[in-house]
């Protein structure tokens, strides 16, 4: 299991800084800006996984997490792609990530962009910066073996609560997509038994 990360995106132009007051009651964190060539952010160390819903995690083995503005290209290609199918397009984004993987650092950085996505508010959604429940290869797959992995991930997925859309965007290889939900789907991924992010 790599280390996770997940995108917020939110229908108007914000950023990770204004959720400072917000994580301060359950985080130990730091902002942080460009002076030092990051992109603005906050570096946060999580002390009570309860704060966010995580009653049953040990916040004593968290790791430290960041929660950093994408530049604006970031949303470009889904801009020129139209955000198909998404109430309201997104304006902003940013990332939440950790560098320590496991399945407990999966929940916490789940667990932030959901307790983050309820202050942003409604239209908040989540990108998850791939395509769930989809196994890669790292050899070549036909496209019929293609379409059986996509056909199990959306059967997979299928059945859980909340809105879930397939984002397309361009790679070198030809058009793919990322799966983009909503705050009740991203809950109902969580408990499920194949919850990891990317």
């Amino acid at each position: 299991m790599s280390a996770p990360s997940i995108s917020l995106w939110l229908p108007t132009v914000r950023s990770c800084h204004e959720a400072l007051p917000w994580l301060e009651s359950c985080c130990d964190v730091t902002p942080y800006g460009r002076t030092d060539d990051r992109r603005p952010g906050l570096a946060a160390r999580l002390r009570e996984p309860a704060a966010i819903g995580l009653a049953g995690l040990d916040g004593s083995r968290a790791c430290g997490f960041w929660i950093e503005d994408e530049p604006d290209e970031f949303l470009e290609e889904y801009r020129q792609l139209g955000f198909p199918g998404l109430p309201r397009p997104a304006a902003s984004a940013f990332s939440i990530y950790t560098i320590v993987s496991g399945r407990d650092n999966h929940l916490l950085v789940a667990g932030l962009a959901v307790h983050l996505a309820d202050r942003y508010g409604e239209d908040a959604l989540i990108d998850f910066g791939g395509v769930l429940g989809y196994h890669t290869s790292y050899a070549p797959l036909g496209e019929a073996e293609e379409e059986a992995r996509l056909s199990q991930a959306r059967a997979l997925l299928a059945g859980l609560p909340g809105r879930l859309w397939e984002m397309p965007y361009r790679t070198t290889d030809g058009d793919w997509f990322s799966h983009v939900g909503d705050r009740a789907f991203l809950q109902g991924w969580m408990r499920h038994p194949d919850f990891r992010l990317f």
